[in-house]
């Protein structure tokens, strides 16, 4: 794919990225291994130094995975043929038999629910046995799928689109199998987001897009451009879901003992701080309890500029008593 000479400068670098016939910088390209190798070694026949190829091991199964499409069709147009056993008409046969052959055959095609057809007692109507094409192309079918699986290699599961409902009750847990390689797919991937994410915040907030939101929002206007874009930025998050859905009770006491900290760690840190700091410190734990959805359905949300020029109230001193006067004599 590229230069594979290790003691070149652009060994298994982009030097002209192009794409839809425009040029790119080679900064907007990202190199990515095809796999974790087994061994660095030179071959022709692969891509480089890369060891194996997730794309030759399945080739030969993938070529028969055709052919299993091939015979799907096939039986699919074969298992609606019906075969009519007829009396024949005789050893010659004129032109009126086979005009009435005919007329059965269309009355045996016309014929649907609710309605009565009439054949002799040598007569027969069924359909084409095909009971050996079953076990044999469907055994094949997954064992054409499973070897894919094995040399990409994924759970056979997600290429069987089997359930998981009898893997869960022998205790294989293949549910989580499947969880554990899409998170693995999302850590490689994780690279390319975080590249592309950078790259897409420049080309889409541009400085005419924020002189729209100026516009249309009046709070934006006195705000820089290079001010207003760091903190979109800094603000931006993408989490990618969590594939295992837990029960409603689990996740409630998941928040309450996130709960729990928030409040340890204010009590601990207030104390001891200067009114900025403690906004700050506010200002954190609301934005972690506004996310604990079970707990609390509508968010907190409080002034921390006013919050940290507050001063509270000293509390008033209680008046002393004068001691009586006493002299003596």
């Amino acid at each position: 794919m590229l230069n594979q000479d290790p003691n070149a400068i652009d060994f298994q670098r982009p030097t002209l990225v192009t794409a839809a016939g425009q040029k790119y910088h080679p900064s907007r390209s990202l190199v990515y291994f095809n796999e974790s190798p087994i061994y660095i070694q030179y071959t022709s026949s692969a891509f480089g130094y890369t060891g194996r190829s997730v794309y030759q091991r399945p080739l030969y199964p993938l070529k028969s995975f055709i052919q299993s499409m091939i015979a799907d069709d096939m039986i699919s147009r074969k298992a609606g043929v019906i075969v009519a056993k007829m009396k024949q008409a005789g050893s010659i046969a004129d032109r009126a038999m086979a005009v009435l052959q005919g007329i059965k055959r269309n009355v045996v095609k016309e014929a649907e629910t609710n309605n009565v057809i009439n054949i002799t007692p040598e007569e027969a109507i069924e359909t084409l046995n095909m009971q050996n094409t079953d076990t044999a192309q469907t055994v094949a079918r997954k064992n054409i799928l499973e070897n894919i699986a094995v040399a990409t290699p994924m759970p056979a599961k997600m290429l069987n689109s089997e359930s998981y409902a009898e893997g869960f009750g022998e205790g294989s847990e293949d549910a989580k199998d499947v969880i554990r390689f899409i998170d693995g797919l999302r850590q490689d991937m994780q690279p390319l987001y975080d590249l592309f994410d950078r790259i897409v915040m420049y080309r889409a907030w541009t400085p005419e897009f924020y002189e729209t939101i100026q516009n249309e929002f009046p709070e934006w206007k006195d705000v820089p451009y290079e001010k207003a874009f760091y903190d979109w930025v800094n603000a931006f998050e993408a989490v990618w879901p969590s594939l295992m859905v837990e029960p409603e009770s689990e996740l409630v006491g998941v928040e309450e003992a996130k709960h729990k900290v928030i409040v340890a760690t204010m009590e601990v840190l207030i104390p001891q701080v200067d009114p900025e700091n403690k906004a700050t410190i506010i200002q954190w734990a609301c934005d972690n309890l506004n996310e604990n959805k079970h707990l609390f359905r509508h968010p907190l949300n409080l002034d921390y500029e006013a919050l940290a020029n507050y001063q509270p109230p000293q509390p008033m001193e209680e008046p002393h008593e004068p001691k009586p006067f006493s002299s003596s004599v």
